[in-house]
């Protein structure tokens, strides 16, 4: 099984995954020619694995952050709604402030940064599935190589 694919199982799509560990047996597979030429891999093994790489990034702290304090940080979906429910119970009982991930900040400063923190997460979802369906739609390995997977993010979140 490819490298890349071995540390980051589970990201693409599990008919894809058995298709990319499929094409990229075949690859290896392929014989020389008589040159010693290893064969160019099949376009649709360089597009899996460039939404393998756009996956991979989506998923790091490249995408996956926001400063707060000087102390970059994330919250992940689930823990975005445990907040979010944590959040709704202090103002419940009038509590004043919330300590998150070791920062103290007043409940409706927390309340505000969680929802800039859901848009951010939401716009960087919409641009990987923008830049997944791109790539499905290029047309040569020379097109795929040279596709940007890091343009049209959104900025990073500063508290």
């Amino acid at each position: 099984m490819d490298l890349l694919l071995s540390r980051h199982k589970g990201l693409l799509e599990p008919a894809e995954e058995i298709e990319y560990v499929n094409l990229l047996a075949e690859a290896r597979e392929a014989p020389e020619d008589e040159e010693g030429n290893v064969p160019e891999i099949p376009l649709r093994l360089a597009v899996l694995n460039k939404k393998l790489e756009l996956l991979v990034r989506d998923s790091s702290d490249e995408v996956n952050g926001f400063t707060i304090g000087g102390q970059t940080l994330w919250i992940n979906k689930y823990d975005r709604a445990n907040l979010r429910n944590a959040i709704e119970a202090l103002e419940d009982v009038a509590e004043e402030t919330v300590k998150f991930k070791g920062v103290t900040i007043p409940v409706s400063s927390a309340k505000a940064m969680l929802a800039m923190i859901e848009v951010y997460a939401a716009k960087c979802a919409e641009k990987t599935a923008d830049h997944a369906a791109a790539i499905e739609e290029l047309c040569s390995i020379a097109d795929v190589n040279r596709y940007d997977i890091t343009v049209g993010y959104p900025e990073k979140l500063e508290f």
